[in-house]
């Protein structure tokens, strides 16, 4: 039995970790993604025609902390130019001098020359189809159909055809491990590596190409920090890895796992924690499907201009990493024996307990000892049964008092251990764990109610720019402030959590689309009235992007949240300080 309880407390500490990590990383991706978004922002020439290339990219590496390097090279695929980030991985980089060589294959090259053609190609078919959109947008406006979904339709169109004339997608891969070394970055296993081309603002001709290294330093750190939330949760031997889905590669380093035996395994693992023997522990694999979805959109176009098996087959969108987590069972009999020894030690105390109470027992004290002995069988199993008994002024009422006392205090321990572990400190909101829980039991009241449920994105608008110029003192009173803020404006049964820095969710049920679109509006208006004031006094002010969707009874959280942060994405792209539903 010990041995069950055993296992099964170490398959759910297991599975919560993964799925937390799993979600942390989808997040991490997405960031990724934004930044690259960013950066190509900034470095548009056409927009910096006054500065040099290289001061443009030097400028615009300073707003990413995810990226740990710029190359810009020629139509030829030739580096003319390399930037490094002042990321903190790359405070003892000494940048080396590629300028001249290649720093994507020749097949990459080959693709994103593709890219550039096809997009030039379709260039008339966008501006024709922006042309009709916005034909559309000025007859629904005219009819005062601003806010139907025909009218939000046609906007979430025209924004995708304005991406697309702007300039080609993004190619993303995953590999460059030899492309670090010779960069000399603090890493020699694979990256994502995002690229686009350098187009000329006069004629749209094609002058060269720039990508961008993801810093996978972030990802060790992240590993790392997933071993320490199982260490503090009682697992000492745990292996977390990230593998390359396609080749069933490590991407961080393992010393416990067989990597032959693991590529064997590794399609055959699921998310499911049950013990294996032929690898003598607990595995499972969680995909990051975030990682998935930066490559299949690169591969969205490839596919249709490709006609070899061979280069379908190399094209394969089934690229991406996965989550591995590994608990041997040398850890789980460690568990045993641990529980073993808890029963000695609980028993022994017992037992010592009733050795010195035999000495007291007596008819008239038959009931409290009785009584002590239910409170103590309660408090050993985990409940706080609390019975009240009369007075009493000699030796056995003051062991009651002391006993009752200790069970108080052990129970208020457990309330700020449960606060500490579902609630933001700074903020006071619920935290992300906290948030799952409530979206379970949300789901399952609206399921018998058959009510309604909305998932909101809220992210603060250039947070960073706070932090950079006023310090993280005063971010985190800007932080304060808006919580208290959007607090004030729900009801006591919406659930509003800070899912990390300044990213917040909320959850409201039993309304309907417009009252929640009303509901974010007043959240964006309020927050936009707001007159902060740094540390010299000098008042300022921040604005919040929101993202709305509803949670169909078909989806799970994780795809309702994801919708919501897809909007807010949208939201940010459209110019910030606005609510996209």
């Amino acid at each position: 039995m010990r041995e069950a309880q055993a296992t099964s407390t170490v398959q759910q500490l297991a599975l919560m970790t993964a799925t937390l990590g799993a979600r942390e990383l989808e997040h991490f991706f997405h960031l990724r993604e934004q930044e690259f978004e960013l950066l190509s922002s900034a470095i548009n020439l056409c927009d910096k025609e006054s500065h040099p290339f290289e001061e443009t990219v030097t400028s615009a590496l300073r707003l990413t902390s995810g990226l740990s390097a710029i190359i810009s090279s020629g139509p030829d695929g030739l580096v003319t130019h390399v930037q490094l980030s002042s990321n903190h991985s790359n405070r003892h980089v000494l940048q080396k001098n590629i300028k001249g060589q290649y720093i994507l294959p020749e097949a990459e090259l080959d693709d994103l020359f593709h890219r550039y053609q096809t997009w030039t190609a379709k260039q008339s078919t966008y501006t024709n189809q922006q042309v009709a959109l916005l034909t559309d947008e000025a007859e629904l406006k005219a009819r005062g159909e601003n806010n139907s979904e025909r009218y939000r339709h046609v906007q979430r169109k025209l924004l995708d055809v304005r991406e697309r004339l702007k300039s080609p997608y993004t190619q993303v891969i995953l590999g460059g491990a030899s492309q670090a070394v010779s960069l000399g970055l603090p890493f020699n296993m694979d990256t994502y590596i995002f690229s686009r081309p350098i187009l000329n603002c006069d004629s749209g001709n094609l002058e060269g190409y720039y990508s961008a290294f993801m810093d996978r330093t972030l990802l060790e750190d992240f590993v790392y920090s997933l071993k320490e939330e199982l260490l503090s949760n009682g697992i000492v031997l745990s292996e977390i890895a990230l593998i390359n889905e396609r080749s069933g590669e490590f991407l961080t380093q393992s010393s416990t796992l067989n990597p032959e035996l693991l590529k064997t395994l590794t399609p055959e693992l699921s998310d499911s924690v049950n013990v294996r023997q032929d690898i003598e522990g607990i595995a499972l694999r969680l995909p990051i499907e975030t990682s998935r979805t930066l490559i299949t959109k690169t591969h969205d176009h490839i596919n249709n201009r490709l006609h070899n098996p061979e280069e379908l087959a190399k094209s394969d969108p089934k690229s991406g990493i996965s989550l591995l987590m590994y608990i041997p069972a040398a850890e789980l009999q460690r568990r045993c024996d641990q529980i073993l020894a808890e029963v000695v030690i609980w028993a022994s105390v017992i037992a010592l307990v009733f050795t010195l109470l035999i000495f007291l027992l007596a008819q008239s004290i038959a009931g409290p000892i009785i009584h002590l002995t239910e409170q103590a069988e309660s408090l050993a199993r985990g409940q706080h049964r609390h019975k009240s008994v009369k007075s009493r002024n000699d030796e056995i009422g003051r062991l009651l008092h002391t006993f009752e006392n200790m069970a108080a205090t052990i129970k208020t321990k457990e309330n700020d251990l449960f606060e500490q572990a579902t609630h933001d400190t700074l903020t006071g909101c619920a935290n992300r764990r906290a948030l799952f829980t409530y979206a379970a039991e949300e789901k399952r009241l609206a399921e018998q109610s058959g009510g309604s449920l909305f998932v909101f994105m809220l992210d603060l608008d250039h947070f960073k720019n706070v932090n950079d110029l006023y310090g993280h003192k005063t971010g985190d009173y800007v932080l304060l402030e808006f919580a208290q803020t959007v607090r004030k404006l729900l009801r006591t049964e919406d659930k509003f959590c800070r899912i990390g820095g300044e990213e917040f969710s909320l959850l409201i049920a039993e309304t309907d689309l417009s009252s929640a679109r009303i509901i974010a509006e007043r959240i964006r208006q309020r927050v936009e009235d707001l007159i902060l004031t740094d540390p010299q006094n000098n008042e300022f002010k921040i604005t919040v992007s929101i993202g709305l969707s509803e949670w169909l009874p078909t989806e799970s959280f994780d795809q309702a949240l994801l919708h919501s942060d897809e909007r807010l994405y949208t939201a940010k792209r459209a110019g910030r300080n606005r609510v996209i539903s």
